[in-house]
């Protein structure tokens, strides 16, 4: 609950996910297709605002798809994250999901 993100939605450009103490990640936007695909390499954390060094490989990604089936959008989200976070995201990502789905609903 609070949680907001920061970046232009670019390709190629930083963004940074954060919660109501500015702590988070940042990383880059590989890949951006407005309505079809966003592809996100996180590269480290945020403490209190300030970016960390880059701490997280090449592998902790975040990619969204959108695919049309049957006149409904499918949304197809893979996660690959630092061993450390599964748990961390095993809790906290279905509740996200659910809440998209619940926004996307009422439209």
């Amino acid at each position: 609950e609070g949680s907001y993100a920061e970046s232009d939605f670019q390709e190629g450009s930083k963004f940074r996910f954060l919660n109501p103490d500015n702590d988070g990640v940042w990383g880059e936007i590989v890949t951006m297709i407005p309505n079809e695909k966003m592809y996100l390499l996180h590269k480290g954390e945020v403490q209190k605002g300030e970016e960390q060094p880059q701490t997280y490989g090449d592998d902790a990604i975040e990619n969204y798809d959108l695919v049309e089936n049957n006149g409904k959008t499918e949304l197809t989200a893979t996660m690959n994250a630092p061993e450390d976070y599964i748990q961390y995201f095993t809790s906290t990502f279905p509740v996200a999901l659910e809440k998209v789905k619940e926004i996307a609903e009422k439209k």
